[in-house]
């Protein structure tokens, strides 16, 4: 599987390349950004794009024969372009830009490109001048100043993990004791926000993806900075996340806060020799038994933030296990009933069949047929235009309330108001004036971004007039599921479908599964209660 990881970014290395501005004297030569420097349809640098210098670093320095980049002269050089371009385009708090100017973003992207910057330097620095040595140290310093003076008010773990990790990267460069002072408090930070299932908070629940990315963060701090329980904690994430591998190869998704079903080959790894879990893992992806959403898939904002950790899997060339005995969840035998009530999860397994189903996000739930390995039936719950309103039950909140009795759950709230903003040439034109102006300032800059957040992500409208209520009984050779509507209405319902509404930038690619949805739609009359049962066949 090793080789794999190789080859997957190896094959992209041709549009990676035809992203950088690779001309001699550009005075944009090194950057990512092909938006901004060749189509100029953005008037800044990404700098999360500048990522793919840790890319051209990483391929570089592979010695393989498959691997027609390794010392070249041309790839060195674009890569030290990359570099320095890199720390010119950084903002004098030490913070860069990745979705607006004067973002001066947190962990994304100043810690993503703050890693890279380290992994890089650390790879050539021996191609570097001493007064180039001199620019990248002084870059990290400002942005290892920045991280750890600032977070954001919106709790994403992955995003004290990013903190956590590249700060660790800076500390193995620089040696500074206050940079591991700094890295335990936030470690410190991390666990206020973990829960004793083994996941952690992305914004207001449990996300699968953004979970085993925290994993894949943490883990690469463990050969040079002690964080005490951070060990018992990834057993606890792995533990937990396995029952999120479905029998058909997907994992994560629509059941999450973020609905984010990628995994981190890096994770997977380096703890496979250390725990069954991950052994088993690997085991089912060298056989093809698990579906990655590989870089290939991604946009060409996101490539640079795979193509690492691909390369870093492939890098750590870990000795061949012997096959583990271990089976996940849905491949052992028997007839369960699990609950995991701080994130609202249960699960049940039957002969046959595998369900899971999130009480915290409005009792979204899979159906699986462990027969032929198949999702019988994907819920992300219900939504419709009701009174000329786009309303949904499709949010993750600590607000629904639920209830467990055994073999018997139910879970209720309000429907929740679906938005969707967009740019016009007005609105656009007055957003960069204000981002201009208040974000040249980093205090205010935050304070906008936090401002933005609530507007495009997590802010809440519910709809005062319509409740829905979702309740789930387990029977002996069978599964109900009920849902009811109170409040007067009228419109189109749909049901059974695979959506997913909230801004996820990592998110929306389509894997094969997806053509087998078969959205079912009720028509609402006005004054009548909706009322819907399903029974499924165990």
């Amino acid at each position: 599987m090793n080789k794999y990881y190789l080859n997957e970014v190896l094959s992209l290395m041709p549009r990676l390349l035809s992203l950088l501005d690779r001309r001699p004297f550009s005075s944009t030569r090194g950057s990512f950004d092909k938006s901004y420097w060749h189509f100029k349809t953005s008037d800044f640098s990404n700098a999360a794009a500048q990522m793919g210098m840790e890319t051209l670093a990483r391929v570089w320095n592979i010695d393989d024969s498959s691997n027609p980049y390794y010392k070249n002269e041309n790839i060195l050089n674009l890569t030290k372009c990359s570099l320095l371009y890199t720390v010119s385009i950084q903002h004098n708090d030490g913070s860069y830009d990745e979705w607006y100017y004067n973002e001066r973003g947190w962990a994304g992207p100043t810690g993503y490109v703050l890693q890279s910057v380290c992994k890089t330097y650390q790879i050539i620095k021996d191609h570097l001048s001493e007064k180039e040595k001199s620019i990248v140290i002084d870059s990290i310093k400002r942005s290892c100043l920045h991280l750890d003076r600032r977070d954001e008010k919106n709790i994403l773990a992955n995003h004290i993990a990013v903190t956590i990790m590249s700060l660790t990267s800076s500390y193995e460069i620089l040696q500074s004791p206050q940079l591991k002072d700094s890295i335990i408090k936030w470690w410190k930070f991390f666990q206020d926000y973990s829960f004793d299932e083994g996941w952690s908070l992305e914004y207001d629940g449990i996300d699968f993806g953004y979970n085993f990315a925290s994993i894949s963060f943490l883990s690469r701090t463990l050969d040079s900075i002690h964080l005490e329980g951070l060990e018992d904690y990834i057993y606890k994430s792995f533990n937990f996340l396995q029952y999120f591998f479905y029998p058909d190869g997907t994992f994560g998704g629509s059941l999450g806060s973020r609905n984010t079903e990628h995994l981190y080959p890096f994770a997977i790894e380096f703890w496979k020799e250390k725990l069954d879990i991950a052994s088993r893992i690997d085991s089912l992806l060298k056989n093809k038994k698990i579906k990655l959403i590989p870089p290939s898939t991604q946009d060409d904002h996101y490539i640079m933030y795979r193509t690492n950790d691909y390369l870093e899997a492939y890098e750590l060339h870990a000795s061949k296990k012997q096959e583990t005995s271990y089976l996940l969840p849905f491949e052992k035998e028997g007839h369960w009933t699990k609950e995991f009530k701080e994130s609202g999860i249960i699960i049940n397994k039957g002969v046959s069949s595998y369900f899971l189903s999130n009480l915290k996000k409005g009792g979204a739930f899979y159906y699986f047929n462990l027969n032929n390995s198949e999702l019988n039936r994907k819920d992300s719950g219900l939504i419709g235009n009701l009174n000329g309103k786009l309303l949904t039950s499709s949010y993750s909140s600590n607000d629904w309330k639920a209830t467990y009795h055994e073999k018997s759950f139910s879970t209720e709230n309000r429907l929740e108001k679906v938005d969707n903003k967009l740019f016009n040439p007005l609105t656009s034109s007055i957003f960069k004036i204000v981002v201009m102006f208040l974000g040249s300032s980093t205090f205010l800059s935050y304070k906008l971004k936090s401002i933005i957040r609530s507007l495009l992500i997590v802010g809440r409208n519910p709809e005062k007039n319509i409740h829905y209520r979702r309740e789930i009984t387990i029977q002996k050779d069978n599964i109900k599921v009920v849902d009811s509507l109170k409040g007067k209405a009228s419109g189109n319902i749909m049901i059974e479908d695979d959506f997913t509404l909230r801004y996820v930038p990592q998110s929306q690619y389509f894997t094969e599964q997806k053509l087998s949805s078969s959205p079912k739609f009720h028509y609402k009359n006005k004054n009548n209660d909706f009322y819907l049962e399903r029974e499924f066949e165990l």
